[in-house]
C-alpha cells in the first residue's frame, strides 16, 4: 500500500465499502497509501451502508496532499459529504461525479479549492426552495464536462463564477433562455472559453434560440463551437445558412454534417469537432463501470495488478 498511486475498487456487497475504506485508512487522519493520486470508487449495488456517515467520515479524513483525481461512480454523493471533509478536497484537481446535482456540485466547488476538472455523468439541476445555495467562485475550474442535464443548466451556473474556465460541454435538454443565461455566465465570469460544446435532445432549442446564440459576438468568438441540433428543431436548410451567416471569422474551420443516426445537425467551428462523435450517452465522460475484480492498482511505470 506506500507504494499505491492509482486505485479503482468496484463495491459488490455493502460490507464492501466499510472495509476498503477501514484497510485504507486503519485510523482517522492516518493512511499508508502516502503515494496515492486517484481514487476510484464505484459500485453496483444501491443500500443504506453506502451513505453511513462514520464511512464517509473516514474516508474525509484521508491525510495524504498527493491525491489529485477523485471519481466516485455509485449513487448520488449525499451533499453533507463535501461539508464534513476537511484535507481530502485540498489538493484536488479533477473531480468525477456520477450523479450529483446543483447544490452538491457547488459544495464541491466551495471545498475544493485547487480542482480544474469536473466531470459528471447526470446533474440534476432543480433547486428545491428551502435549500439556499450562496454564489460560489471557482477560481481554478478550467473544465466542466457534464452528460445528461436533467432540467436546466443555467439554473445550475446562475450562482457560479469561473473566471479561468476553458471549456465548457453538456447535454440540452432545455430551450429557450439558454442563450441567454450563457451569455450572463460567461460575461460575469470575465473568461476567455476556448471550447463550448452542446448537445440538443429537444426541438425546444430551436432556430429561435439558436439564431440568437450565433448572433451574440460572445459566442462567435470561442474559437472551438460545436452545437447538435435536432431533426425536429430546424428546417433542414437552416444549419448551413446560420453557420454561412455567423461564422465568417472562422470560415476555414466551419462545418455543417447531418447525421441520420443521432436525427440530428452538428454545425460549429473550429479544430475540435465535439458534436460529431455524438452517441446516445454523448458527452458522458464517466463511464459506467463494469469490472470483474474488486479492486486494481498501479504502482509507477507497472502494469495494473489485482487484489
Amino acid at each position: 500500500m506506500p507504494r499505491w498511486q492509482r486505485v479503482s475498487v468496484h463495491l459488490t456487497e455493502a460490507k464492501d465499502m466499510r472495509h476498503f475504506l477501514y484497510t485504507l485508512i486503519p485510523e482517522e487522519g492516518k493512511s499508508p497509501a502516502a503515494l496515492l493520486q486517484h481514487l476510484h470508487i464505484s459500485a453496483n449495488y444501491d443500500a443504506p451502508d453506502l451513505l453511513n456517515s462514520d464511512s464517509f467520515s473516514r474516508l474525509s479524513s484521508f491525510p495524504h496532499p498527493t491525491l489529485r483525481r477523485f471519481t466516485w461512480n455509485v449513487c448520488l454523493m449525499p451533499d453533507f459529504f463535501p461539508r464534513v471533509s476537511t484535507s481530502l478536497w485540498t489538493n484536488l484537481q479533477q473531480i468525477s461525479l456520477d450523479i450529483t446535482t446543483t447544490r452538491i456540485l457547488h459544495s464541491f466547488l466551495k471545498a475544493c479549492t485547487n480542482v480544474r476538472f469536473v466531470c459528471i455523468n447526470t446533474i440534476r439541476t432543480f433547486i428545491e426552495a428551502d435549500n439556499v445555495i450562496t454564489p460560489t467562485i471557482a477560481h481554478a475550474l478550467q473544465s466542466l464536462n457534464i452528460g445528461l442535464v436533467l432540467g436546466d443548466l443555467t439554473e445550475t451556473i446562475a450562482l457560479l463564477t469561473a473566471p479561468n474556465l476553458k471549456r465548457l460541454s453538456y447535454e440540452n435538454s432545455a430551450g429557450s433562455g439558454q442563450s441567454k443565461g450563457l451569455e450572463d455566465f460567461l460575461r460575469r465570469s470575465g473568461c476567455q472559453l476556448e471550447s463550448l460544446c452542446i448537445v440538443c435532445t429537444t426541438p425546444d432549442f430551436d432556430e429561435a434560440e439558436t439564431k440568437i446564440m450565433l448572433r451574440t459576438p460572445m459566442f462567435t468568438a470561442i474559437p472551438n463551437f460545436s452545437l447538435h441540433l435536432i431533426e425536429e428543431g430546424c428546417h433542414p436548410s437552416f444549419p448551413q445558412a446560420i453557420i454561412a451567416e455567423t461564422a465568417a471569422k472562422w470560415s476555414a474551420t466551419a462545418y455543417v454534417h447531418y447525421e441520420p443516426k443521432n436525427y440530428g445537425y452538428h454545425l460549429g467551428w473550429g479544430t475540435i469537432d465535439m458534436a460529431h462523435v455524438y452517441q446516445i450517452d454523448y458527452p458522458f465522460l464517466v463511464k459506467s463501470s463494469t469490472p470483474t475484480i474488486k479492486w486494481t492498482v498501479s504502482f509507477t511505470d507497472g502494469p495494473l495488478t489485482s487484489a
